[in-house]
């Protein structure tokens, strides 16, 4: 998001009217699931959009009150199957930040899957794999009974226990009621998530049965959903938004204008990929690296702390996933947070942690290098940070005391909202937010969710011809093709200036853990060179044999599935 969003009224909208339609406001259109998709779990909300009342989802596991739950852990059994030189029994968590990467398909007369994972030095997967790992989640939400196991291509897939859901507020017959007549879902995304993700969740939520139609789903960046569940009448505020999660840190500035009422516009947002998973490897690093960790003749970079290196720590995070070293630091992962001193043990090894240490070797950086993109981002929005009234925090990794101190340093004139406490309301605020949006229709950007990239880069392919064309041309023939090119030009722009959508080709070059990729016709094709190029005048053509291929390996990819890449997504407006 930029100052160059669009505002979502009058002409900016996209002119397929035929795709576009509006809600009323009768019965029919009652209620909307709030689905917050997190790395560590997953939580819900019911909006009632009559009364405006929201109401979490909690699960249980068994018949006792006590045993209420409000975030599911996001953990799937995978039972392997027969004739694999793996034991039995693996277990899929933290998977989340893989759907990012590209959207499973086959290929090939022996439909061979693509792309697989080398999660570990002995484990590959299939990213389908993590995808159904989610559906099974997100099935446990219905009232009549989820978490049936899935039959996925390495194998079963169970959850751990079997849970019944409930919401809060409602007996179970209304639970049920409101279920069954879902309008929609508004489903959490980080900032500037690729289209692979959204494609990839959409699609788990139309498999759970959520809901039935693409055109039912919303998305909402995490950040924006914050701010909802702590919205108050008479309160906008400049506001700066912190989601510090487990893979990802979001930074958002809102409310910056005070002449108007709160718009996608107005909202400005940067995520930055390094979040609590990434203390735990900079802990690994800076303290357990020499004598607890087996390398076995492996060559690893270590990763600077409180720095993205996604390579180095994807290489990382590859080698140490089926050692106990991880949940020894995140069991002490409290106490550190609380500033005790801990020992972490692991078999007959002992290291010693200091709150001081940790702050100065690990945190510290984490914080450098959070301000360094706070200050970018405040720059490109034009405010200064006395201006900031506000300021809430959100997530486990925002429970170090270095990120408060530099917060209350950094906006002197903030008032600073802190929820971070793992077993507080903060398990499910954001759910909460995100059912809370149909209220708030202003912000949802209506058309980046209907002009994915994907679709725009075959739009693309499909106007050029042998000749070259320059840019007004290729928007005038965009436009007979009814894409308000207003709403997507920079990304036109991009995809023009060779920037292939993120996760289109799924590659090692993104991370290590894609195996490399052999006999795939199209891509094998694709990946010999540029798709489009530009002439002298400042003119663009494209290569006819690539251009061909790309269309071949679009309408491959979404063949297995409810979304198609060719027409742009149905969005109902509120």
């Amino acid at each position: 998001m930029t100052s160059e969003t669009p505002s979502l009224g009058g002409s900016d909208l996209p002119r397929k009217e035929s795709v576009v339609s509006t809600l009323g406001d009768d019965s029919s259109n009652r209620w909307y699931l709030g689905l917050e998709v997190g790395t560590t779990g997953i939580s819900a909300a019911l909006l009632d959009r009559l009364t405006e009342a929201v109401y979490p989802i909690y699960w249980l596991s068994d018949s006792q009150e006590s045993d209420r739950i409000f975030r599911l852990p996001s953990r799937v059994y995978l039972h392997r199957k027969s004739g694999c030189e793996i034991g039995e029994t693996e277990v899929l968590q933290g998977f989340k930040p893989y759907l990012s990467w590209a959207i499973p398909h086959h290929f090939g007369e022996d439909y061979a899957p693509c792309p697989l994972l080398q999660v570990s030095p002995t484990q590959k997967l299939f990213l389908g794999t993590f995808k159904q790992a989610l559906q099974l989640l997100l099935s446990t939400i219905s009232p009549q009974g989820g978490g049936d196991n899935i039959d996925s291509e390495d194998g079963d897939l169970t959850l751990p226990k079997n849970y019944q859901s409930g919401a809060n507020g409602l007996t179970d017959q209304e639970f049920k009621t409101a279920y069954m007549s879902l309008s929609g879902v508004v489903v959490g995304c980080p900032t500037q998530a690729s289209h692979a993700y959204g494609f990839n969740v959409r699609e788990t939520i139309l498999a759970a049965g959520l809901v039935k139609s693409p055109s039912q789903i919303w998305m909402v960046e995490d950040a924006i959903a914050t701010w909802l569940s702590e919205w108050e009448p008479k309160i906008d505020e400049p506001t700066l938004i912190i989601d510090a999660g487990a893979a990802t840190t979001e930074l958002m500035v809102m409310g910056i204008s005070q002449e108007h009422d709160l718009t996608y516009a107005d909202c400005f947002g940067v995520s930055v990929t390094y979040g609590g998973y990434d203390v735990n490897l900079d802990i690994i690093c800076q303290f357990c690296a020499e004598n607890m960790i087996d390398w076995d003749g492996s060559y690893l970079v270590l990763p600077t702390p409180g720095t993205s290196q996604r390579t180095h720590r994807d290489r990382l995070q590859q080698k140490l996933v089926l050692s106990a070293l991880i949940d020894a630091i995140e069991s002490q992962k409290p106490s550190l947070q609380a500033g005790k001193n801990v020992t972490i043990s692991l078999q007959e090894n002992q290291v010693k942690v200091t709150a001081n240490e940790l702050d100065r070797r690990v945190l510290v950086p984490f914080v450098k290098n959070l301000n360094r993109e706070f200050n970018h981002l405040i720059s490109k929005v034009g405010v200064s940070t006395v201006g900031i009234k506000r300021a809430i925090c959100r997530g486990g990794n925002g429970s170090w005391s270095v990120l408060s101190q530099w917060l209350r340093q950094k906006l002197p004139n903030a008032s600073i909202i802190s929820i971070t406490d793992p077993e507080s309301w903060c398990n499910y605020a954001i759910a909460q937010g995100l059912a809370r949006l149909p209220l708030f229709p202003e912000l949802l950007n209506y058309s980046s969710q209907q002009y994915g990239d994907y679709f725009l880069l075959g739009e693309l392919l499909r106007v050029f011809g042998d000749l070259p064309l320059s840019i007004p041309e290729v928007m005038t023939r965009l436009e007979e093709r009814g894409v308000n090119t207003r709403c997507c030009k920079s990304q036109i722009l991009a995809i023009l200036k060779g920037q292939l959508p993120v996760g289109f080709i799924p590659s090692e070059l993104d991370t290590p853990l894609i195996v490399p990729i052999s006999k795939h016709p199209q891509i094998d094709i694709i990946n010999q060179g540029a798709i489009f190029y530009q002439d002298v005048d400042s003119s663009y053509f494209v290569n006819l044999e690539r251009s061909e291929m790309c269309l071949q390996y679009l309408q491959q990819l979404s063949r297995e599935y409810h979304q198609v890449l060719t027409e742009p997504l149905a969005i109902v407006q509120w």
